[in-house]
């Protein structure tokens, strides 16, 4: 976009309340080098949006987390650069985010797009993961057991910190007879004991400081610097191993650096889609289409910048027959603002970004927006307003062509009103024969007739209220409008003499207007029966795309009764087989080819599948139609326990046990029962927290299975059950691990916290759960 269009007409601030959806670095990196796209990345873009959109809204917000912008640190690794423990927490959160996008558009409810492939087919880099999570805590610090190395070296450091806590307390005992005070004094950063100067050579050591009257010298203990030194030594040690950690680290982080730069940029990209669908819902906006016809159609749009609750929206209309619009209308009448609403909304389409408008908004592809837009008097160039704006003029008509758009703001302005109306209707004109998009507001009367004349130009009018004297800021599209400069002044507070004697002189000058509403009122005319015309056609429209939706839906159902139908009788086929199988067994025992008992127990199993399959069907048709209020004291079968509602949501209830433990369940797994007796219930209570045992074994179950396992068992620890318990996970591939902690870390309002067991506990193969 040229002339700085996007600065005229405020996107800059547009783009900082865009910014503040943002919750990842790279995000808020997107806005800022957000330019107008190619016409095919344009049409990626709105799809995308579109998409992602329809995601959010239908199954929740996307697992987003603070992600910071890593690319040039990974390409730092990449070249062998060690990175900090920071930065590879900054990475473990990537990770992790990663996992739970993978989660959510795993959900095979959500529609197929490149964007749910990229995500579920991406390499995800196991091994680096469960690195860092093994070597560092929240805080970034390097955990003991990142090595052997390091845990030995710190055991080494914890063991003389305790010996020097230990001399530090016999210290000044066993040189009492020889201090001044019996406890230890710091100086320079030393614990020194405070020695009579007398008695210097009795406590061996370095000497920090003397006192000012030079009877007490304050000596470092030998004792004590041999410790330091030691310590001293194991820190370097602990420094050295540390950087070869991270260096070791780091190297993984190099192998696997386009998978980690493409998780970075896509967490970055769907924060920045995210961050515009916010955007789109605080402010009522939609995505407008590419128009394949050539029509800029605004509907119902507002200035981005006003308060939605209290600007005017207006329909702005603009095809390749009409496609320039003269906007005339009352002085402050928001002419200008109208001007910078059809701009900054087709600039902001440019950028693939939501607008403040209504769905049905289509916008076509726009190489360039330029204008001239205010006063851009230059004293230090010594250009005058008019020979500024006419310079402004002069570069963009030089630049344009078909498929930009044009805005001029009072074109013609700031000279005698003869010449700048005649500069004014040659600028049209012109804009005609250049075949740009263009808007143009202007109070001339020769520009408003020729826009009522003129084939390829459409007059607008912002109207005014003459009973309230003032703007309504309400476009009416095929109506010229009138200045109102007088009423406008009296109500600003212009003099009544000031008023009364510029009527006076315009009744004796004003020209006949009449040509003008003639020609104005025609063009109303012509453009309702064309918008009548329109309705039909889109009514007709709507009823065959309603009818061949119902026809479609009926096709489903009876595709769904068929397969139903299909399944049914594949069951029956496949059980009278087997039972044929069994019966064809037995009548072969007298052959002894099969034992009689076991030609029996293999019938009873089939018979069993077949009751068991039909009671299954039944159950599976009844449905819990209970309602449910809060207050209402119901039994969960699921769990075994009692609970009373004190939450209710769609298909969801929250239930507090008598114990205070609450939890959320299904309605339909709930029951409505009397209040059981305190008695019965402390029995209920204790028959659950016994048959509850301290240590769940997931090892062998695939990993859905296994979750579920999880979830019902903490579950029931929530309800009366231990404080403490165990997760045999195993080694294995470390898939089952990953589940179990990701599980705990989503649900701290019951895990107080959680960590993999001792050596006597199952290590690394086991998790030690605390519950709240």
């Amino acid at each position: 976009m040229n002339f700085r269009s996007d600065v005229t007409l405020e996107y800059p601030i547009v783009k900082d309340k865009f910014k503040s959806y943002c919750q990842t670095e790279g995000g808020i990196l997107l806005f800022e080098e957000l330019k107008p796209l190619e016409k095919d990345r344009l049409e990626e873009e709105i799809s995308s949006l579109k998409y992602l959109d329809e995601v959010i809204t239908r199954f929740g917000t996307l697992p987003l987390s603070n992600s910071k912008y890593l690319k040039k640190d990974i390409l730092y690794a990449y070249r062998g650069g060690v990175l900090s423990a920071r930065k590879f927490i900054d990475l473990k959160i990537d990770l992790e985010t990663m996992l739970s996008l993978k989660r959510y558009f795993s959900n095979g409810e959500i529609t197929e797009s490149k964007i749910k492939r990229d995500i579920l087919d991406n390499l995800f880099p196991e091994e680096l993961f469960n690195r860092i999570r093994e070597t560092f805590d929240e805080d970034a610090n390097i955990l003991d057991h990142a090595s052997k190395t390091l845990l030995n070296i710190r055991m080494k450091i914890r063991r003389a910190m305790k010996k020097e806590e230990s001399l530090l307390s016999t210290l000044t005992s066993r040189y009492s007879q020889y201090l001044n005070s019996q406890s230890l004094t710091i100086k320079n950063g030393h614990h020194c004991l405070a020695v009579k100067n007398d008695y210097k050579s009795k406590v061996k050591g370095l000497l920090q400081d003397v006192s000012s009257s030079g009877e007490t010298i304050f000596v470092e203990p030998e004792e004590l610097l041999i410790i330091y030194n030691e310590i001293s030594s194991l820190h370097k040690d602990e420094e050295i191993e540390i950087t070869r950690i991270l260096t070791e680290l780091s190297s993984l982080v190099k192998e696997e650096k386009d998978e980690l730069i493409f998780i970075n940029e896509t967490i970055s990209y769907l924060d920045f889609v995210s961050a515009k669908c916010a955007y789109m819902e605080d402010n009522d906006g939609h995505i407008a289409s590419l128009s394949k016809k050539g029509e800029i159609a605004l509907i119902g749009a507002r200035h981005p910048l006003l308060n939605k609750d209290k600007a005017v929206a207006n329909d702005f209309f603009l095809d390749k027959n009409d496609r320039i619009m003269v906007i005339s209308g009352p002085n402050a009448g928001g002419k200008t603002v109208a001007l910078k609403t059809i701009g900054l909304l087709c600039y902001m389409f440019s950028l693939g970004l939501p607008l403040t408008s209504k769905i049905g908004s289509e916008i076509p592809y726009i190489r360039h927006i330029y204008s001239d837009i205010g006063d851009h008097q230059s004293i230090e160039e010594s250009l005058s307003t008019f020979a500024s704006h006419i310079s402004s003029l002069s570069s963009i008509f030089e630049e344009i062509g078909d498929n930009d758009l044009v805005l001029l703001d009072e074109v013609g302005n700031g000279t005698s009103p003869q010449e700048g109306e005649a500069i004014a209707v040659a600028s049209l004109k012109y804009l005609l024969d250049k075949g740009p998009y263009g808007v143009i507001t202007s109070h001339f009367s020769g520009l408003k007739s020729v826009a009522l004349k003129e084939k390829g130009v459409v007059s607008s009018s912002l109207l005014f209220n003459e009973e309230k004297m003032e703007p309504t800021y309400r476009l009416k599209r095929g109506l010229p409008g009138e200045s109102y400069a007088l009423e406008v002044s009296a109500r600003y507070g212009l003099p009544k003499s000031i008023i009364e004697g510029a009527r006076e002189y315009l009744g004796e000058t004003k020209v006949d207007d009449g040509s003008i509403s003639s020609a104005a009122l025609l063009n109303i005319i012509l453009e309702e029966e064309k918008i009548k015309e329109d309705l039909l056609l889109k009514e007709a429209e709507f009823n065959r795309k309603e009818k061949e939706i119902e026809s479609r839906r009926k096709a489903l159902e009876d595709k769904i009764a068929r397969l139903e139908e299909e399944n049914r009788i594949k069951e029956e086929k496949i059980i009278k087989k087997a039972k044929e199988q069994v019966n064809e067994a037995i009548s072969l025992l007298s052959k002894g080819d099969v034992k009689l008992h076991e030609a029996i127990e293999m019938k009873k199993k089939l018979e069993d599948l077949e009751r068991d399959k039909s009671v299954f069907k039944e159950e599976e048709n009844v449905v819990n139609n209970e309602t449910f209020s809060v207050g209402d004291y119901v039994f969960i079968e699921l769990y075994g326990i009692y609970g009373t509602v004190f939450k209710v949501k769609k298909d969801e209830l929250e239930i507090r046990n008598d114990k205070g433990s609450s939890f959320k369940v299904a309605s339909s797994k709930a029951k409505k029962v009397n209040r059981p007796k305190q008695k019965e219930l402390a029995s209920t209570d204790r028959l659950i927290a016994k048959s509850l045992p301290l240590e769940l074994n997931i090892i062998g179950c695939r990993e859905d299975e296994a979750k579920e396992k999880l979830m019902n068992y903490l579950d029931g620890c929530r309800v009366s059950g231990p404080k403490r318990v165990r997760i045999i996970h195993g080694f294995g591939s470390g898939i089952l691990k990953r589940m179990t902690w990701n599980y705990l870390k989503e649900h701290k309002e019951f895990i107080e916290s959680y960590e993999s067991g001792t050596q006597y506990e199952g290590g690394l193969g086991a998790t030690v759960v605390k519950l709240k």
